[in-house]
């Protein structure tokens, strides 16, 4: 098996399983890197929600989303991810 960092690892799987049109949950969005990515690979059908307690993440998030070009699929919530199911 190939040497990954966990980052690259987790990247990696994500290229190799999500799909167009998908639905994907990002419940720690931080810095948006994996926001983008889920973006990127979910494409104008998919949708993604991303959550983070700190305005700071949600402004770098949506930052990076915009300088990265992605596709208007994303939905930034400033909220814990145990209350996604509300």
């Amino acid at each position: 098996m190939k040497n990954y960092q966990i980052t690259s690892w987790v990247h990696h799987f994500m290229e190799n399983h999500v799909q167009k049109g998908e639905i994907c949950i990002d419940a720690t969005m931080g810095n948006g890197n994996d926001t983008a990515l889920l973006s990127k690979l979910v494409g104008e059908s998919g949708k993604v929600i991303a959550f983070d307690v700190q305005q700071l993440a949600l402004d770098h998030t949506k930052e990076r989303m915009e300088k990265e070009g992605c596709p208007d699929n994303y939905q930034l919530i400033l909220e814990s991810h145990e209350y996604m199911g509300n």
